[in-house]
């Protein structure tokens, strides 16, 4: 997983837990992998969807272009 942050790396593994103390103590949201995506767009890609509740909740995400609907 390369390039990945804490945050990112939460995103992947559903750590909901995590992301919220991580949010919660100022990780930045919009940081991006060497992929270019941001950690929402990490949960998406592994449908992780109580991360992705989380951060769309949490209000982190300003621009995400990987949708999750099916």
């Amino acid at each position: 997983m390369v390039g990945y942050s804490a945050l990112h790396m939460a995103a992947a593994w559903n750590r909901v837990d995590s992301l919220k103390v991580l949010v919660d103590s100022g990780a930045d949201c919009d940081l991006k992998n060497s992929y270019n995506e941001v950690a929402r767009d990490v949960a998406a890609r592994y449908d992780n969807r109580s991360c992705i509740n989380y951060l769309d909740s949490a209000g982190v995400c300003v621009f995400c272009p990987i949708s999750i609907d099916r």
